[in-house]
């Protein structure tokens, strides 16, 4: 990276099909992930990983750029930037119970791989047609969590899910 007088960004932006528009990704807080020339030259910053937001999912074609653009300045030689190392994983979205232990004092206790720092909605029926929320998660880093729900014998039977909300 070179500084130069004007200053530059890349912002990560993708859209569905080819004719529809483009759209800025967004982090954790909302903000578009981009990266804006730095004063230090040779500076460098990991953007990653990065989430897809959830209308790009079990799409059919979905484009990815990264758009080079003036912030500031009007004349002079532009930031030399560049991009590398870029790699675009389709991951597995929806939580999976990995492990599901019946405790001594009735109780049950899940283990759920999903996405690390993904929130997901744990969901409870006695009847599979009538879901009810009993809480959100999300796995951290390696993407497990784990749930101990109490002793449910009162009840003939219990079933639970997890999603994304």
């Amino acid at each position: 990276m070179t500084p130069n007088y004007r200053v530059y960004a890349l912002r990560l932006q993708y859209r569905i099909r080819v004719t529809n528009a483009w759209q800025a990704v967004l982090d954790a807080s909302a903000q578009p992930i981009e990266y804006v020339r730095n004063v230090i030259a040779g500076h460098s910053q990991n953007l990653g990983p990065v989430l897809m937001p959830a209308e790009v999912h079990d799409q059919s074609y979905v484009q990815l750029r990264w758009k080079f653009y003036c912030l500031s300045g009007a004349s002079g030689p532009r930031a030399q930037l560049r991009v590398d190392d870029i790699r675009v994983v389709a991951a597995g979205l929806a939580p999976v119970f990995t492990q599901i232990e019946f405790l001594t004092d009735g109780s049950v206790r899940f283990q759920i791989r999903g996405v690390a720092n993904r929130p997901y909605l744990i969901e409870g029926s006695t009847n599979l047609t009538t879901w009810e929320a009993t809480r959100t998660i999300t796995p951290g880093t390696g993407g497990l969590y784990e749930i101990v729900e109490p002793n449910t014998t009162t009840l003939p039977f219990r079933f639970f899910r997890a999603r994304t909300p």
